[in-house]
């Protein structure tokens, strides 16, 4: 799940309100995303990577951060990896094989990753 909806609310904006820059209903996901990570409400990435467990939270809170961090993967990897990853992919992929079509595209793992990026929203 983390990253069906992370593609879909990376790219969200609102062209009728002139609002070009992507969030989350017209906040900035990053800023969102480092919020919940001081207040310590970020989900355990093993959580959002599953599809019985990523509704178990917030959506007010999964969907901003799988927005931020699908968006920091493009930004850092470029969109041409994101494409890759998504042929790979199967909504049903098990943990186990999103975590390898991931490496496999990315040559880093996962958890690295996610570790980058939760690096850049503590900054941001």
């Amino acid at each position: 799940m983390l990253f069906n909806e992370g593609i879909a609310v990376a790219f969200q904006v609102s062209y009728p309100n002139t609002d070009f820059i992507p969030g989350w209903n017209g906040q900035d996901f990053n800023l969102l995303s480092r919020n919940y990570k001081q207040d310590n409400k970020l989900p355990p990435l093993q959580d959002l990577i599953g599809t019985n467990t990523f509704g178990n939270y917030d959506s007010n809170i999964t969907y901003p951060v799988s927005g931020s961090f699908v968006r920091f993967l493009i930004d850092k990897y470029g969109i041409e990896k994101m494409k890759g990853y998504t042929k790979l992919s199967q909504f049903e992929d098990s943990k186990d094989k999103i975590e390898t079509n991931f490496k496999e595209i990315y040559t880093i793992t996962l958890e690295s990753a996610w570790n980058s990026w939760n690096e850049f929203i503590s900054h941001y």
